[in-house]
């Protein structure tokens, strides 16, 4: 509103004016873009915090399959050993000969030793899994490394009469634990000796750069190679037969390895299988 005022003789006038304002109107008109960002902001948080559920409980459940299909596993390669053991002991009651029943006691001793083994992987893969394991920093040779191993399968090497040969230009040095990366080069060599042909040959080549070792055995079938470091896995049965790590030896060779930063590649040859570590670029 306003009014005219006379002041004064000179006929002076003041305008007045009165305002009426409704400030609410204002805040009520702000206020609706704040709650509109704060449904948004809502929205995306529930979406977020579903998301983040479904993806914890797909993980849960993968964890709880692994642990199942690890568990399966397990008993299914344990069922075998303790099946001859078994068998072995009934046949020791009944065998007269001690011929026989030492031959039998022998074959006892290495199935236990095959359990024995297959429990200490399975122990060392435990202990990864749940981030047990603190690997020390000291500087090895790659050289000194194998041949300590190869020392240790040097009766089966003979038996198998096996020509091994060395080439070397330089040392490659690896920096991490040594009892863990004794078990990743003893499984690759106990690899190459085992499924290795008799009279064969083992070629060991180490430079500044990695190791390479090759093997004269029978290719591995293309469609196992992608799998042959997966845990228990057994796509070609004439190699794993014989086999004493039960598909365990190369997945332990791949976990070492990775935690080291070493790269692992193993692919076939003109001649056999080829295996080869060396630091990723």
């Amino acid at each position: 509103t306003s009014d005219l005022i006379k002041v004064g003789e000179g006929f002076e006038y003041a305008l007045q004016v009165n305002l009426v304002s409704y400030p609410w109107h204002a805040a009520v008109d702000y206020m609706k873009y704040v709650y509109l960002y704060g449904f948004l902001l809502m929205i995306v948080c529930m979406i977020k915090t579903i998301h983040t559920t479904n993806k914890a409980y797909r993980k849960q459940e993968e964890l709880e399959q692994t642990r199942r299909d690890f568990t399966n596993a397990v008993a299914h390669e344990l069922k075998t050993p303790l099946a001859i053991v078994r068998g072995l002991a009934e046949n020791m009651d009944e065998e007269k000969s001690e011929e026989k029943n030492a031959l039998y006691r022998r074959e006892v001793v290495r199935q236990t030793e095959i359990m024995d083994e297959l429990v200490k992987e399975m122990i060392f893969i435990s202990k990864m899994d749940s981030n047990q394991i603190q690997l020390k920093e000291e500087m090895i040779s790659a050289m000194e490394l194998i041949d300590n191993q190869m020392k240790k399968i040097e009766p089966l090497i003979n038996e198998k009469n096996l020509n091994v040969r060395y080439q070397h230009e330089d040392d490659f040095v690896i920096k991490g634990d040594a009892s863990a990366l004794e078990k990743a080069v003893f499984n690759i060599l106990e690899n190459a000796v085992s499924y290795n042909k008799p009279n064969g040959e083992i070629v060991i080549r180490v430079d500044k750069k990695g190791i390479v070792i090759e093997n004269t055995s029978d290719p591995i079938p293309e469609e196992v190679l992608p799998h042959v470091c997966e845990m228990f896995y057994t796509g070609n049965k004439s190699r794993s037969s014989n086999s004493k790590h039960k598909g365990l030896g190369l997945y332990l060779v791949k976990r070492i390895l990775d935690m080291h930063g070493l790269k692992f590649i193993i692919e076939n040859t003109v001649d056999g299988v080829k295996v080869e570590i060396d630091y990723y670029d």
